[in-house]
């Protein structure tokens, strides 16, 4: 491998250009899932992988009993994470447009094509549905050594792309673990202690609905406002400054979080995430969403946000969520829900030892973001040191 790695501008003089048509014997987009032969687990009858655009868990779909493709093949994704690639080994159904490249073997392996898409700036076509279509891609040049040295790219490619996935590895092990560790922190500090208070949140709070404003109605500059989708991405247990603002007529008709207030989202796409809380601390009033409720209370705000991210709240809520294209569960589900509340002292102790915990979680999570980032920079600047 060092040979190659200080022989490469040599090793590029010999080197080909060919478009993705004249190097493929089959360029084409998948088409329909092969209903009813489908099954969302691979059985004796439904073997055969169906794959589809996306990057989770490599784009499976499911299962069918015919393949489409028996030649190992290279995908690209048409749409979702454009021009994501993945090796196919084994015979499989492409659909739903995912672009199907089954090289020419006499000329070009599917290891070295796999790599070589990855170099390049792979453009979309569509208007509110960016996607790749055959025409985007078939006139695209890829550089073709002989085969024997395609062996010794791809050799050179997969250890240096391992060494760095086994970065992310350890980074995203080590994240697991402090989350892990927070979790079981979090559990044993608010288990229930002798002196302790046992409460209903309907005892302890009053429990506010928000009411309805959109996306479009969220402007830069007005009175604050906290949407429900927000809670998700963009605080995290508390905010003291919110995402955006509406404008001061359309406020006249909502309801507001004041400071030491708490927000909790009502509805969202998965179970498990509802019900979550966030302190605001902001000075001025937000308007609240008609997706989350606020509690206006008299205890610690902090620690009724650690509460609201507890499993034994969520393991209650759970049983009371409304699954369906959007989960969600009714006020009487909050308002019944158990607390066990310690002393307002106790209960800023408590909060002093989960925010320092919380602290180190969040320090490893920009160190993984910052660790994915790198290790994805260095895998494309590898790749230009081959191809370029």
């Amino acid at each position: 491998m060092g040979d190659y790695q200080r022989g490469g501008t040599r090793m590029k003089k010999d080197w080909e250009y060919k478009t993705l048509k004249e190097a493929c014997i089959q360029l084409f987009a998948g088409g329909d899932v092969p209903k009813p032969y489908i099954s969302k687990t691979k059985t004796k009858e439904f073997s055969v992988p169906i794959y589809s655009n996306g990057v989770e868990n490599e784009g499976l779909y499911g299962y069918t009993n015919s393949a489409k493709i028996k030649e190992q093949a290279v995908t690209i994704s048409a749409r979702g994470t454009i021009g994501a690639t993945f090796r196919r080994y084994e015979p499989f159904f492409p659909a739903i447009r995912l672009i199907t490249a089954v090289p020419n073997k006499e000329i070009l392996s599917i290891d070295y094509l796999f790599y070589a898409l990855k170099i390049l700036t792979i453009g979309n076509s569509g208007t509110s549905i960016p996607q790749l279509t055959i025409p985007n891609i078939k006139n695209i040049s890829i550089p073709i050594p002989p085969l024997s040295e395609q062996k010794e790219i791809v050799e050179y490619l997969d250890s240096s792309f391992a060494k760095i996935d086994k970065l992310k590895e350890n980074a995203a092990k080590n994240l697991e673990e402090a989350k892990a560790l927070f979790q079981s922190a979090l559990k044993d500090a608010l288990e229930p202690k002798e002196g302790w208070e046992e409460k209903t949140m309907g005892e302890i709070c009053e429990i506010i609905r928000g009411k309805r404003f959109v996306r479009a109605d969220i402007v830069e500059n007005g009175v604050p406002c906290i949407h429900y989708g927000d809670l998700y991405t963009h605080y995290g247990l508390s905010t003291t400054k919110t995402k955006g603002c509406i404008n001061p007529e359309l406020a006249k008709k909502m309801r507001f979080a004041n400071k030491n207030d708490v927000v909790v989202v009502q509805a969202g796409e998965n179970k498990w995430d509802i019900g979550v809380g966030v302190a605001y601390m902001g000075e001025e009033p937000a308007a609240v969403h008609d997706a989350c409720f606020i509690l206006r209370h008299q205890q610690n705000p902090m620690y009724i946000s650690y509460y609201l991210r507890s499993s034994r709240y969520h393991w209650y809520l759970v049983d009371y969520v409304h699954e369906g294209k959007i989960c969600s569960f009714l006020k009487p589900a909050l308002e019944n829900a158990p607390i066990s509340l310690p002393p307002l002292s106790e209960q800023q102790s408590i909060v002093s030892f989960l925010d320092s915990l919380n602290e180190k979680v969040n320090t490893l999570q920009q160190n993984y973001s910052r660790i994915c980032d790198e290790c994805d920079a260095l895998k494309q600047a590898i790749l230009r040191q081959v191809f370029e």
